[in-house]
């Protein structure tokens, strides 16, 4: 029993690891230590004011909190997966089989009401409870991108090179995920962009495309010069990974029928 206590009290007096450098940047950018992430330059070395010292009074270090205000917004706009919501549809149109029409006169679609109509009959949007969760996650990738906008003038006045990099980089990202949130949201709202189809025992699946729509032009060209930017202005830190596997992600959506096997 003795040996027991003696265990424990090792146990709990063992020290905590001290996270990595590579961790405690990540962890600022409220993203996992990638494996193998390695050690940082000495230019994006940390310095006295950390992540809970700029929480802790964010009024004397606005810049800094407005990236980690940032970080905070787009955290369930990160974790959504786009496909894996959708699973694959059989039928003349993805829509559902009360949007089965040959051929589908496709005239409207009432948002506000999450209906859809072909012409002859107005039914409800199958996905509408995802277009809402979508559009909630959009609204605050809006609102990240708010934040940063409304902090650009403070960014010149940052000492350090690794808050102008989380900057840079998180400007770029909230926006490219911006407009692929909005594509996506468009993509299972909008009836008329279907391919046409007159095999009833089709079978559609959401895939992504190289393309995004119009609706978000200036935001998804302006959020693809940031993401190059940061590759060739933060090359020496992860900062130029995480903006080349990011502009590696396709950011648009469209319908397709799955070929037979």
């Amino acid at each position: 029993m003795a040996g027991a206590f003696t265990l424990a009290a090792m146990l709990l007096a063992a020290p905590v690891p001290k996270p990595s450098p590579a961790d405690v940047l990540f962890a600022e950018l409220g993203l996992p230590s990638p494996p193998g992430a390695g050690m940082i330059a000495p230019e994006y070395a940390p310095d006295d004011v950390d992540a809970a010292a700029v929480r802790k009074n964010p009024k004397l270090h606005p810049f800094r909190a407005a990236v980690l205000d940032a970080v905070d917004l787009i955290k369930d706009a990160r974790a959504f997966k786009y496909e894996a919501e959708l699973k694959p549809v059989r039928g003349l149109h993805p829509f559902g089989p009360d949007f089965d029409r040959d051929p589908p006169q496709r005239h409207c679609v009432d948002e506000s009401k999450g209906q859809i109509s072909d012409g002859s009959a107005i039914v409800p949007n199958r996905y509408q409870a995802l277009r809402e969760k979508v559009a909630v996650q959009q609204a605050d990738l809006s609102a990240a991108r708010a934040v940063l906008r409304n902090a650009a003038h403070l960014r010149d006045k940052e000492l350090s090179p690794r808050w102008k990099a989380h900057f840079d980089y998180l400007t770029g990202e909230v926006g490219y995920r911006e407009c692929r949130h909005n594509d996506f949201n468009v993509a299972i709202g909008n009836p008329f962009a279907i391919p046409e189809n007159k095999d009833k025992q089709a079978v559609w699946r959401l895939t992504t495309r190289d393309r995004n729509r119009g609706g978000y032009r200036q935001v998804f060209e302006a959020a693809t010069r940031t993401l190059l930017d940061v590759e060739e202005e933060h090359a020496a830190g992860p900062w130029a990974k995480l903006a080349r596997n990011l502009l590696g992600t396709p950011p648009g959506f469209t319908w397709e029928v799955m070929p037979e096997e």
